[in-house]
């Protein structure tokens, strides 16, 4: 294949020093430790296997042009930590042999757990950005049936001037020509390949997106399983988490790929999105890693989307969890296990069976999550505080959040818009045991505590109004309830309350409880003494 003379700066402009070239076999890349030193270098340095800025401001890394097989749809990941203050920004360019020419660099938006987040619309003659008009389909697309047959990528680091420094641990690219009806034969292992099991089960996590926050619950699969693949990998963390953090205002909703694995990898874990096969489906099942697939399906066999016999509603758009996978002999094919969120209860949303027959049809783009084990620390993902409830004296509906001594209002107005409007959030409620029904050989996490979302609300004085039977069933019973306070920018508050617990006296700031001081701290507790008082108030300093 002739590629011509690559323009080394803006499309069009006329060529400069050529930057190195590497030819890839089969359709993705992924870029780690060493491998980001074959790129340029402005501003940052490699470190501890990342990325990192050398002073506060921006720099940057632009990568080799990467020879390719055609294609004319591609997806960017990566993972970052990206503490208070700081962002990372990905983009890619496509070159085009028919035309001699680059397409602009695109860009996946600036990403940060700690910003509102946005993907953004872009365009040219040759190319356009899926990810608004495509409801978070994060994609490069060529236009007019074109194909490319190089690309390269891009990434900014930032940092204000006071911030703590970010890094980038990972870049990946996977592509295909969806011109080409054999393009799902030409998807390459993201791994080495291992010997294939002749089954797998995986005992990962279950959850139910319709049991989780009401005023978001019917469209965060994405968040839902990427939360399930976490906890498969040990991170205890709930699929509000996800919604709130990898939330994209630049279309507004949880479906952007890139963001949602980026949200796994701010946690630590090396996650990315891969155009794959069904061999590469097995083979991440084998090495005990579940896998997030973009999927349409129907109840109807001739009806509008692909026929799947266990579904139970129709679905242009979804995410699903494959955990598993036999060979059905009566059948004479594959069959996978799934763990479909969109389902009523988190028993129902484990292993369900899905012929390879129909999820050929349905896995129609080939999109999937991949999350691995952790290689970086994930601190910056998400500040965590653990406090106490207590109830306010003479007001016995209303109960005060103490945190080191301290009495922490939580703003009236937190729960309105809790994903679009930044520094808000989802407030919900658990009582000790009170879990969900789930099937044998799931794992159970605290996503599968019976949430309460209803009948919980904030007084104008910052007080918890409890106008459910929460309370009163955990003194009855003698158990401890948890208020979980979980923000939109990377804050989050688990309160506690005792049977019994000592009475809140307005105006007074009690001595920190002895459940206080027995709390294992996520964080250095000065952090998380300032990042709590941002949570809660740093909205009004703006």
């Amino acid at each position: 294949m002739t590629f011509g003379t690559f323009a080394a700066g803006r499309a069009g402009a006329p060529a400069a020093a050529a930057p190195p070239r590497e030819t890839l076999s089969g359709n993705f890349l992924k870029i780690t430790g060493d491998g980001f030193r074959r790129g340029e270098l402005q501003g940052l340095r490699l470190r501890d296997g990342a990325l990192r800025l050398r002073a506060a401001g921006e720099g940057s890394w632009t990568s080799p042009i990467y020879y390719t097989q055609d294609f004319n749809d591609l997806v960017v990941s990566w993972n970052s930590d990206t503490p208070e203050g700081t962002w990372v920004e990905l983009s890619a360019r496509a070159w085009l042999p028919a035309r001699q020419h680059w397409t602009c660099w695109l860009s996946w938006g600036r990403w940060s757990t700690r910003i509102a987040r946005a993907s953004v619309r872009g365009e040219d003659e040759y190319c356009w950005a899926n990810s608004v008009p495509g409801y978070g389909d994060s994609t490069l697309n060529l236009k007019d049936d074109l194909v490319a047959g190089a690309f390269q990528l891009r990434a900014v680091l930032h940092a204000d001037a006071e911030a703590a420094c970010p890094s980038l641990r990972l870049a990946a690219a996977s592509f295909k020509n969806t011109a080409d009806p054999d393009w799902p034969q030409t998807c390459a292992l993201s791994e080495p390949e291992v010997p294939e099991m002749k089954s797998v089960l995986l005992d990962t996590p279950a959850f139910s997106q319709r049991c989780r926050a009401p005023e978001y619950a019917g469209v965060i699969c994405s968040a839902t399983c990427i939360a399930m693949q976490l906890c498969g990998r040990g991170e205890d963390v709930l699929p509000e988490d996800i919604a709130l953090l990898a939330y994209d205002h630049g279309y507004g909703g949880n479906g952007n790929w890139s963001f949602s694995t980026a949200a796994a990898g701010a946690f630590g874990y090396e996650s990315y999105v891969h155009y794959m096969s069904f061999k590469g489906l097995r083979q991440e099942l084998t090495r005990g890693c579940a896998v997030a697939l973009s999927v349409k399906y129907g109840r109807e066999k001739e009806g509008k989307y692909p026929y799947w016999e266990n579904a139970l509603t129709d679905t242009g758009g979804h995410l699903i969890l494959a955990v598993g996978y036999r060979f059905d002999e009566a059948r004479g094919e594959y069959v996978y296990l799934i763990n479909d969120p969109f389902t009523p209860s988190d028993a129902e949303t484990a292993h369900r069976e899905f012929p390879e027959s129909q999820l050929r049809a349905a896995w129609y783009r080939r999109a999937a999550y991949l999350v691995h084990d952790k290689t970086g620390s994930g601190a910056a993902a998400q500040t965590r505080v653990f406090a106490v409830l207590r109830p306010v004296a003479g007001r016995p509906d209303c109960w005060a959040v103490v945190w080191d001594g301290r009495f922490l209002p939580v703003p009236a107005d937190f729960c309105a818009e809790p994903r679009r409007t930044p520094e808000h959030g989802t407030i919900f409620c658990t009582l000790e045991g009170d879990w969900r029904p789930l099937p044998e050989g799931v794992r159970r996490m605290t996503g599968n505590l019976a949430g309460r979302y209803e009948g919980l609300s904030v007084t104008p004085e910052g007080w918890l109004r409890f106008e459910n039977d929460i309370p009163a069933r955990a003194a009855r019973e003698g158990k401890t309830f948890t208020v979980h306070v979980i923000g939109n920018t990377g804050r989050a508050v688990m309160a506690l309350a005792e049977p019994y617990a000592k009475p809140y006296q307005p105006g007074e700031a009690p001595k920190p409880s002895r459940a206080g001081r027995l709390w294992r701290w996520v964080l250095p507790v000065g952090l998380a003494a300032a990042a709590t008082v941002a949570f809660f108030h740093g909205r009004h300093k703006k």
